[in-house]
């Protein structure tokens, strides 16, 4: 069956002398991995600059039913970035979303609500002139819509402490809380849009540790986000 789709690029790797596999997330499958043979070869053009992580293709794929790897017949450029690959922040932030995604899509089917949102952040991010350090803080917890356990913004002098184990304020600290500074930082968070987080002030300290305070509560939820390597990256980077 052959089938058109745009899909996102989360992850490639070697396979054989000149081929990859690569994983996509695309509109009309959901998480789909593809075998794409001579990409490493003299002939293979500029397929290997199309499979850069999170790059926006147009493709058209020929499944098969009860195969791991489909076949790609074509594929080309949905949208150029313009921005991420010329920042060294935005770069940085691309390769740890692509991981965090790669590590927290599974489903094989499409949803629209969900490749809309990832399409529409990360073009968001590489068309603001600007660098967006809290663009990454701010994705996780939008993501977390998808993944079934977005936070409650009950944030308040009564409720100022963030738990990540439910994921609301309490009126009180725990074990498993946030404390005041870090816990009123995920209330802006969850109080404006990505249009406006050139608004926030974290200091470099501050965006360290949220972003620790966050990915421990995505791992409290999902096991799987155990073992990142990309987030130094982003503490050199930013933090």
């Amino acid at each position: 069956m052959l089938i058109g789709s745009q899909a996102i690029v989360l992850h490639t790797f070697r396979y054989g002398d000149s081929s990859v596999v690569a994983r996509m997330y695309t509109r009309q499958r959901g998480l789909v991995s593809f075998l794409i043979n001579g990409v490493r070869s003299k002939k293979g053009g500029n397929k290997a600059a199309l499979l850069q992580p999170l790059s926006l293709l147009e493709i058209q794929m020929q499944l098969k039913e009860n195969r791991g790897l489909q076949n790609i017949r074509e594929l080309r450029i949905d949208v150029p970035y313009a921005g991420i690959p010329f920042s060294s922040g935005k770069t940085a932030q691309a390769l740890f979303l692509a991981e965090v995604l790669l590590r927290t899509i599974k489903e094989e089917e499409s949803n629209d609500d969900l490749f809309d949102f990832l399409r529409d952040a990360l073009l968001l991010l590489d068309q603001t002139p600007q660098e967006l350090p809290d663009f990454h803080l701010k994705f996780l917890l939008e993501f977390s819509r998808f993944l079934g356990f977005y936070p409650s913004d009950n944030f308040s002098q009564d409720t100022p402490y963030f738990q990540f184990t439910d994921g609301v304020f309490h009126h009180s600290p725990g074990p498993t809380c946030l404390d005041g500074p870090s816990s009123e930082a995920i209330h802006q968070l969850l109080s404006i849009g990505f249009g406006q987080l050139h608004t926030l002030k974290f200091s470099r300290p501050m965006r360290r540790m949220i972003s620790r305070h966050l990915l421990e509560f995505f791992r409290w939820h999902l096991p799987s986000i155990h073992g990142l390597h990309t987030p130094e990256v982003l503490e050199e980077v930013f933090g």
